[in-house]
Order: C-alpha cells, then structure tokens, then sequence
C-alpha cells in the first residue's frame, strides 16, 4: 500500500506603484499629463480592490484619460468631488510579473502656470498599501515691448525712425507670437526697415500713406519667442520740408499663451524754421503822390533758413 499528502505553497505577491510626467516642464498652452503604473513583481497574484488619484486642480485644467494598458479586469474612471477631479481604478488582479497601466492627461491655457504635483495610491487587499509621486510644470512667458523714437525731434529733410524692441523674460517660450505697427503717415514719409534681429520674420506692408510692420515666423503668421530672447525691429523714414509734423506711433504684440493687447508709444517731431525779418521806420518831410507811403512786407515761404528779401510796394 502507498499513502500520500500534499501541502500548497503560497507564493507572495509584491505590488508597486509608480508615476511619471509626461514631462518635467512644458509651455503654457501644451498639454500636461500623469502615467500611473501599477506593477506584481511577486510570485503570486496581487489582489487590488482600489487604486485612486486625487488630479491636480488650477484654470484651465481639466484631466481625462488618454489611454489604458490591461492585464486585468481594472476599470478606470474620473470623477468630480467638490471642484477637484479624482481618478479611480478598482476590481484589479495583478498575475505574477503583470503591470497595469493608466494614462491621465489636461490641456493647458496661459492662465495655467504653476507645478502641478500628483500622488496615487493603491490598496492591496493582500500586501498593504503603496503610493507614488510626480511632478510637471506650466511655464508662461514674461513679455515686455518697448518703442523709442531714434530722436525727440529733427529738422525737416532729416530722417525720422523708431526702434521696436519685444523681450521675454521667461520662463515659459511664447507661442503664436505676433508683433505689427500701423507706421505714421504724413507727406514725403515712407518708411523702410532699416535692421531688425531675433526669430521673426518682418515686413513693411501697404502702400505709402497706409504702411505696417509686420512680423510673422517663417512657415506661419507668428513665431515662437524663447525665454530670454527678443525681437528688434528699427524703421526709418526720410522727411522733407513737407512733412512737418509730429508722428506718433504705437506698436502692439500678441501671445497664444502670454497675453494680448499690450502696446508701447513713441512720437518723434520734423520740425519747420519759422520765417522772421525785420523792416525798419520810414519817414519822409513830403507825401508821396497819392497821399501813402511806401509800406514793406517780407515775402513768405518754407526753408532751411530764414529769408531775408523784402517785395516793396507803394500805395
């Protein structure tokens, strides 16, 4: 006869979590997003009733879930609790060497900037508990512009300009960036771009009257703004003793993730001499035929210099 017994070995499960960002920083505008991994590095099946991710909250943040990588039977989910988005994963039995996986993603806007720190946790309903970290941030350009007139004033026949500077302080890069000038008009000014420097491309559109500076990328109508860079622009115009006048002129900039509606001014003078002369006292012991005296006037008319001819005319 022959007798025989059996006796089963539990194998142990040994469940980890971890997480990752997409990535470390992204630009205000880009999309933000969480992997979550849950993983058996066990022998025996890891029993996970419950994984949950309270998602960070902040404008223009809403998450959904962008993909899903199964093993097992979990279901996923996103829910509103109060004004805060959580994630929740249930019903989960990792096998030996399983890994299941989630994928949580949000757009942002240039109202986004800031870090965005994320944990999830999962229960195991026969190995404990375990969480995870990570982090992401939205970076959101700085932009200034600033116009100067190349002078406060000049002569009429001197050239007139202004120089368009557009800087970013960082930290983020500004996306769909465009910067434009409506450039002053007035008689004998048309203007040309005489320099110009940075990742724009610009132009000077429009006939003589209706001119504009525009500056656009070079494969679309805006350009892209690193962190730390700027954009100058210097145009000028040649004068004449036309064009006498005072030109104001405003330049403004628009950003996809850096705000719009910004401008700077500046104004630059041509100015005109004003004639002058002087006549001096005639007098006479006699009255001329028909009782007038002989009366001056200077003539009139625009230059470099004050004229100094008289036409006399006798009444």
């Amino acid at each position: 006869g022959s007798a025989q017994a059996s006796e089963l070995v539990k194998c142990p499960p040994n469940p980890t979590i971890t997480k990752t960002a997409d990535a470390t920083t992204v630009n205000a505008g880009s999309p933000i997003g969480f992997t979550i991994t849950l993983h058996n590095a066990g022998t025996g099946l890891a029993v996970v009733p419950i994984l949950t991710d309270p998602l960070p909250s902040g404008p223009g943040i809403h998450w959904s879930i962008a993909t899903t990588g199964t093993s097992g039977p979990m279901s996923c989910s996103i829910t509103w609790v109060a004004s805060h988005q959580i994630l929740t994963c249930g019903s989960l039995v990792l096998a030996a060497s399983a890994s299941e996986t989630v994928h949580v993603v949000s757009a942002t806007t240039a109202a986004s900037c800031a870090i965005y720190n994320n944990t999830a946790s999962y229960a195991s309903g026969n190995d404990g508990i375990g969480s995870a970290k990570a982090s992401e941030t939205v970076n959101c350009p700085n932009l200034t512009i600033t116009k100067t007139s190349d002078a406060s004033s000049v002569d009429a026949g001197s050239p007139i300009g202004f120089t368009i500077t557009l800087s970013n302080a960082g930290p983020g890069a500004s996306t769909g960036t465009s910067l434009t000038d409506p450039l002053p008009s007035g008689s004998g000014v048309s203007w040309s771009i005489a320099s110009q420097s940075g990742p724009a491309s610009c132009s000077i559109t429009g006939v003589v009257g209706t001119q504009s500076l525009n500056c656009v990328g070079s494969e679309s109508s805006t350009f892209v703004l690193a962190a730390g860079a700027s954009e100058t622009v210097h145009v000028v115009s040649d004068t004449t003793v036309a064009s006498c006048a005072t030109y104001d002129n405003t330049a403004r900039f628009t950003s996809e993730n850096g705000g719009s509606g910004s401008s700077a001014q500046a104004s630059e003078t041509a100015s005109c001499p004003t004639p002058t002369g002087s006549v001096s006292a005639i007098t006479s012991s006699a009255t001329p035929t028909g009782g007038v005296l002989a009366t001056s006037t200077p003539t009139t008319g625009a230059g470099p210099s004050p004229l100094s001819a008289f036409v006399w005319t006798l009444g």
